[in-house]
């Protein structure tokens, strides 16, 4: 499995990326019998789950930002693919990736948000910073994220990552 990390701030323009066709319309993927194209909310604690457009969700996570506008890059990003040579996940497999990784990094309390926009990854997004304003430090993310990941190629039988 393969992961990207990032941080920002511009959550309006992230939800439109992951809710869109993609450059190339590559974000167009097989669910059930359904033909999706672009992302779908299938998990976070922002209540969103079947969300094809990220509004609700990219208008909650400003709402956080914006207490406490002193905290620089309070977007966290995430991006996980399974290798070509894996089987894909399900929803509920990539649920329970969500829930470690909110467990293993610290953001459980914070608002976050995964959308599928592909048959083979996912994206996590959450805000650094809570709706009280409490900050989530994300000292040590990059180890703590590899640390995560290894657990779930372990447990879902998935090519490490180099």
């Amino acid at each position: 499995m393969l992961a990207k990390l990032t941080r920002g701030t511009r959550v309006a323009e992230l939800a439109a990326y992951l809710h869109g066709p993609g450059k190339a319309n590559e974000h167009q993927y097989h669910r059930g019998p359904r033909l999706i194209s672009g992302g779908i909310v299938i998990g976070g604690n922002l209540g969103g789950t079947g969300d094809h457009t990220g509004v609700r969700w990219a208008q909650e996570l400003r709402a956080a930002q914006s207490t406490r506008p002193d905290v620089t890059k309070a977007i966290w990003h995430l991006s996980l693919r399974c290798a070509p040579s894996d089987r894909r996940l399900s929803d509920a497999e990539w649920a329970e990736a969500e829930a470690t990784f909110a467990q293993q990094l610290g953001f459980s309390e914070h608002p976050w948000v995964m959308v599928r926009h592909g048959e083979d990854h996912v994206h996590i997004v959450t805000s650094r910073v809570s709706k009280n304003g409490r900050v989530w430090h994300v000292k040590q993310d990059y180890s703590r994220a590899q640390a995560a990941l290894r657990h779930l190629e372990q447990r879902h039988g998935l090519t490490p990552a180099p």
